[in-house]
């Protein structure tokens, strides 16, 4: 769907970009294994009702994005219970005192699998839903030099797993500019991390110390951390390295490629989080194990994107190492990739290839995971509003428990109206 921009004349003194897009899809599936099973595969249906919408808004008092991808499944041979799939993000920071007090609010909705080692079906994925906000006050110290004393409060909500929980965090950045584009920090960050059932989870705190470097340019973009952090259950305190890299590159006007890498302590909020903000919000249940324990987490990732004329493309790698503190057993790596590549035929005709594989191996117990998805679609745009899409979708999963593989073939058919017009 592409972008329907809209601007509107600001109040004096307060200029503003906007940007909103929306699309209601509405159709029907046909599934050569409706129930994803090993053996004695059914055929199956179902029909969706979906929304995709994302929004922007870019300015002195407000600053933020909305990206909401969701449907309602209603499986029509009753093999499932309707349901609703995919969720949102949003990302707002409200400008109370320029350029001195900020209040950020951030939130995340979407789904996990309930049962990592089985299949994904309706039966086993669950909501997670992440939750943050807190002020942000900036002193500015000279013409160079500058306090950032943020607060956090966040809260973790799940629909099945009894481990809901709630953070609060504080965070010290003293930070000198050292050009027009590059600053470097001094960030001293504390969270408390606490669990309403505290006789099954174990609270602890997490403190870390670490130099940032930011870099903003017009081509290039990168954060750079490195120091040191440590976890607090009372009777233990393992540390570690802290280290992030984050860097961004255009290499022309069409093409952009970015990396990154690191070495921290993380949560299953926060990496759901990332997920979502990285590559957007998607109907599938994310690789996140829904577990209260911490986790030192390693990671590198790298990524391309290209867009010219009608041609556009995108690649991702990523691997990680988890190493969970309170259950060894979930230690695992994960390995995914994803690409995409889409034409524009025609004013009215275009279509699009995608893959997508992720695979989890756990270092501890005999199991590995694979699951593959692969799929097109073309659009035939039959007016200014509406637009005809045919979908084909391959889903192959394969793993150490046999019984819980399945291979499904799905075609859908969707009718998409975009109020806005395109």
């Amino acid at each position: 769907m592409g972008p329907a921009a809209f601007a509107q004349t600001p109040p004096a003194g307060d200029a503003r970009d906007h940007a909103l897009e929306v699309s209601v899809l509405l159709g029907g599936s046909a599934s050569d294994n409706i129930e994803r099973v090993h053996a004695d595969e059914e055929d199956g249906s179902i029909a969706t009702l979906g929304i995709d919408a994302a929004y922007e808004e870019h300015g002195a008092r407000l600053d933020g994005k909305v990206d909401i991808n969701a449907a309602y499944e209603s499986y029509t041979d009753d093999t499932f219970d309707s349901e609703v799939i995919g969720g949102g993000s949003a990302d707002f920071t409200f400008g109370i005192v320029h350029d001195s007090f900020d209040w950020v609010v951030q939130e995340n909705f979407g789904q996990i699998q309930t049962d990592p080692f089985a299949a994904d079906t309706p039966e086993n994925r669950e909501n997670i839903n992440y939750f943050t906000t807190g002020p942000d006050f900036t002193l500015h110290l000279g013409s160079a030099n500058s306090l950032l004393l943020s607060g956090r409060y966040s809260r973790t909500d799940y629909e099945v797993s009894d481990i809901d929980g709630s953070a609060r965090s504080a965070l010290a950045a003293f930070g000198r500019q050292l050009s027009a584009v590059s600053n470097l920090s001094l960030n001293l960050d504390f969270a408390s991390y606490d669990f309403e059932d505290s006789g099954e989870q174990q609270d602890y705190d997490r403190q870390s110390i670490y130099l940032r470097y930011r870099l903003q340019g017009s081509r290039t973009t990168g954060v750079l951390d490195l120091g040191y952090t440590e976890l607090d259950f009372g009777d233990e305190r393992p540390d570690g390295t802290l280290a992030r890299l984050e860097l961004s590159r255009r290499i022309s006007a069409a093409a952009t490629v970015s990396v990154a890498a690191g070495s921290e302590f993380s949560q299953a909020g926060d990496v759901f989080r990332a997920g979502q903000d990285q590559g957007g919000v998607h109907l599938d249940a994310s690789n996140v194990i829904g577990t209260p324990s911490p986790f030192e987490r390693r990671f590198a990732r790298a990524g391309v994107e290209f867009a010219k004329n009608r041609t556009s493309m995108g690649l991702n790698l990523e691997h990680s190492r988890e190493a969970y503190e309170n259950d060894p057993t979930l230690d695992r790596d994960v390995t995914t990739w994803n690409l995409y590549l889409g034409r524009v035929v025609s004013p009215t005709f275009d279509v699009r290839l995608y893959g997508y594989q992720d695979r989890s191996d756990y270092r501890h117990i005999d199991f590995e995971d694979e699951q593959l998805r692969l799929g097109v679609y073309a659009n035939w745009r039959v007016g200014r509003m509406v637009t005809l899409r045919l979908q084909f979708d391959r889903y192959d999963r394969n793993s150490s428990s046999e019984l819980s593989d399945y291979t499904e073939n799905r075609g859908s058919l969707f009718v998409i109206w975009s109020p806005l017009g395109r």
